[in-house]
């Protein structure tokens, strides 16, 4: 019953069964049709490679040169296959994401590796130190996180799944009818552990407990490890300096030599210049550069005196003596 106009007034293609008919209370009504309509909701469209690059773009996840190697991974490791033109999620796939959700859902959240991508393009550009980063990022959200994961599949199980996939990868398989005796797993197990974190004799600066040495891989350390504190809060860590052969932290968390100062000031920041020791070709050499050095690896890299006849002398600046006299 249509009790005002409202907006039909101006609607031309208004039908006229819309419009209920005079009725009154108790009037007995007879039915003169019935129908069902089905619908369903069609889930939204996979996605093909070029569209998931291009969500990866929006989203601020890899660059150019990884968007080919992230999908040949996703398809290696058959967490997805394509499927008439589209990838397709696999039933891993689909159990690991399950997975992550629950125990690392920070790590697979678009926002999360948006921002890991900006900080790794900080530090190719000499904006940001890698090692501050990486002991930040290791301390401040990885090793909690890993603790909560291992809470929620429990520990005891964790420990025991992670030593037997270790064991059995690196003990080599016993030849047809040939038992390895419990006393040699016993020793091959307790190797495997030595070899994944071994107590150290040196204290940690920070706490004064003794730091733990974490094999490492990396082609950047001049070791084939680094040390770690591992006490709760601390999480400091010392990297081997082979010229002073002595164990170091980062950059920039060295506490800066006085003796090393010169009167002079950085041309570009005024920060005062540093001697730097070093050796090239066998020869011990002697440099000045900026003391602060997060300007090193940006404004003031180009920043270096090297010790000649008549001093120090720079590419770019010349003598030293005579460039701030002519300042």
């Amino acid at each position: 019953m249509l009790e005002f106009a409202g907006y039909t007034r101006y609607w031309n293609n208004l039908s006229a069964d819309a419009q209920l008919p005079s009725l009154q209370p108790g009037q007995a009504l007879q039915l003169q049709a019935a129908q069902a309509d089905q619908k369903q909701t069609q889930p939204p469209p996979r996605y093909t490679e070029p569209k998931l690059v291009q969500l990866m773009e929006r989203q601020g996840i890899g660059r150019p040169s990884t968007y080919a190697p992230i999908i040949k991974t996703l398809r290696e490791r058959d967490y997805v296959e394509l499927s008439q033109g589209k990838l397709q999620p696999t039933a891993l796939g689909l159990d690991l994401d399950a997975a992550l959700e629950k125990l690392l859902p920070d790590l697979i959240q678009p926002a999360f590796t948006a921002q890991m991508e900006a900080a790794l393009d900080a530090i190719a550009s000499g904006q940001q130190d890698w090692q501050v980063y990486l002991t930040s990022w290791h301390r401040d959200y990885f090793a909690p996180a890993i603790i909560k994961a291992r809470q929620a599949i429990g520990t005891s199980h964790f420990q025991e799944t992670h030593l037997k996939e270790t064991h059995l990868k690196e003990i080599p398989p016993a030849s047809p009818g040939q038992n390895l005796a419990p006393q040699a797993q016993k020793s091959s197990t307790k190797t495997l552990k030595n070899q994944a974190s071994q107590l150290s004799k040196v204290t940690c600066p920070s706490c004064g407990e003794l730091m733990h040495k974490i094999p490492s891989h990396s082609k950047k350390l001049k070791a084939n490890h680094f040390l770690k504190c591992i006490k709760p809060g601390c999480a400091t860590v010392l990297f081997w300096n082979s010229k002073a052969k002595k164990y170091e932290l980062p950059y920039r968390q060295r506490t800066p030599d006085p003796e090393s100062f010169t009167d002079y000031p950085c041309p570009v920041c005024g920060a005062l210049l540093e001697r730097y020791s070093y050796t090239k070709e066998g020869q011990a050499k002697v440099m000045l550069r900026c003391s602060l050095t997060e300007n090193r690896k940006g404004k003031c890299k180009e920043v270096a005196f090297f010790q000649a006849r008549e001093g120090f002398w720079s590419p770019k600046y010349g003598v030293l003596e005579a460039h701030f006299e002519h300042l």
